[in-house]
């Protein structure tokens, strides 16, 4: 029972997070024109690059290695990571034309960010969930509201506002846990912090190359000056990536369990948490393209406006399936020890979206970039299934 309710707040914090960004770009897209929020939109899509490199070197390591905290070794990783990472994206955001002001204020949405994933590690550690899922929901929605009814269209005090809604309830959530969650400590460096720095590094490549056919789109179109396709698949991503977050949450809590019963070849327990697992994602999947093959068009123009109402987001219904499947297979190969795996078929997917690019590049907008992303994930999707299986085969063979 402990162990449901556990996995049970993981899932229900990643779902309140997930909905106060949903609302926020609600919020935004409704009070911005379409190309001040496709502007908007290509940086938040570099938080998503930053948050690559964090999940892969700190947040990921950390939950496999269990409950343990190394404090100074992961910030001398974050120095040589996350924070060159961060600093180039600020550099890219003023060659590109952002004023000092915006570049400023995409900084301290950054670091909000950042403050945040790392409130949430010590969360997935401590199981401090509750004061997570509270102050998000309260507070985060409340400035999405705010900004809702604001108007404004500075992008500027558009990214304060976006650092103060995640900001402030991670501050008041970091007490929470300090009240409530027992971590330990520990000084020193890990066993093998090469093979830390190792799979960070393979990580981050796979879920790089995943990036540039998804996010990196965003990013992609802005800088040609396409912002309003910008702003369109900006929220195509919005609405259909929901059950892939509230996956990835699922899959971080999950991850520790799958990787010590591989470990500890209990090979009953693994194929049946590792089935529901897959068979769940796809389910919860399965029900939002239902939703969205059914009212899609009518809900993006319903919450986004009338500008938006050229989308046809019925045509993309099936694509949060091959995200689940996609988010599902990565889990448990990274959990099994196959990172190199997943490395190689986010390559393929990538050369796959590059080829498929290549050829529609003159009439990039929105349209083509779904097309990229569609055509990159299914190849990932077919390559993961296939080297799992033959880990799979491998294993008993050698048994």
């Amino acid at each position: 029972m402990r162990r449901m309710l556990s996995a049970l707040g993981a899932v229900l914090e990643q779902a309140a997070y997930t909905a106060v960004q949903f609302g926020i770009n609600v919020a935004l897209a409704r009070s911005m024109d379409v190309a001040g929020y496709g502007l908007v939109a290509v940086v938040l899509s570099l938080v998503v690059f930053i948050n690559i490199f964090y999940v892969s070197f700190l947040h990921e390591p950390a939950l496999i290695e269990g409950m343990k905290v190394r404090v100074r070794f992961s910030m001398e990783v974050a120095v040589l990571t996350v924070v060159p990472v961060t600093a180039g994206s600020i550099l890219y955001l003023y060659g590109h034309g952002l004023s000092t002001s915006a570049c400023a204020a995409a900084a301290v949405l950054f670091a909000s960010y950042t403050a945040y994933w790392v409130l949430r590690t010590v969360g997935a550690k401590t199981r401090g969930y509750t004061g997570l899922l509270v102050c998000h929901t309260l507070i985060g929605g409340g400035v999405a509201m705010i900004g809702l009814a604001s108007g404004t269209q500075k992008e500027s005090a558009v990214m304060l506002m976006l650092a103060a809604s995640i900001l402030l309830p991670t501050l008041l959530a970091a007490a929470a846990i300090r009240r409530n969650g027992r971590i330990e400590i520990i000084p020193g460096r890990p066993a093998s912090p090469r093979r830390w720095l190792g799979f960070g590094a393979s990580s981050a490549s796979a879920q790089l190359m995943s990036w540039l056919v998804g996010p990196g789109l965003v990013v992609l179109l802005g800088s040609l000056g396409h912002f309003a396709d910008s702003a369109k698949f900006r929220i195509l991503l919005t609405v259909l990536l929901p059950a892939q977050y509230v996956l990835m949450a699922l899959g971080y809590h999950l991850m520790p369990r799958f990787a010590a019963s591989f470990r500890q070849d209990d090979t009953m327990a693994l194929a049946r948490m590792s089935v529901l697992f897959v068979l769940g994602g796809v389910a919860l999947a399965g029900a939002l393209s239902v939703l969205l093959l059914l009212f899609g068009d009518a809900l993006v123009v319903m919450l986004f406006g009338a500008a938006y109402g050229d989308l046809d987001v019925r045509f993309f219904a099936l694509f949060p399936i091959v995200f689940a499947v996609v988010m599902c297979l990565r889990t448990l190969l990274k959990s099994f020890g196959m990172p190199r795996a997943v490395f190689l078929a986010a390559g393929i997917g990538l050369l796959a979206g590059i080829g498929l690019g290549a050829g529609r590049y003159p009439q990039l907008d929105y349209l083509v970039a779904a097309q990229i992303m569609l055509v990159s994930f299914l190849a990932i999707a077919l390559i993961q299934g296939g080297a799992l299986a033959m880990g799979v085969l491998r294993r008993h063979a050698v048994q």
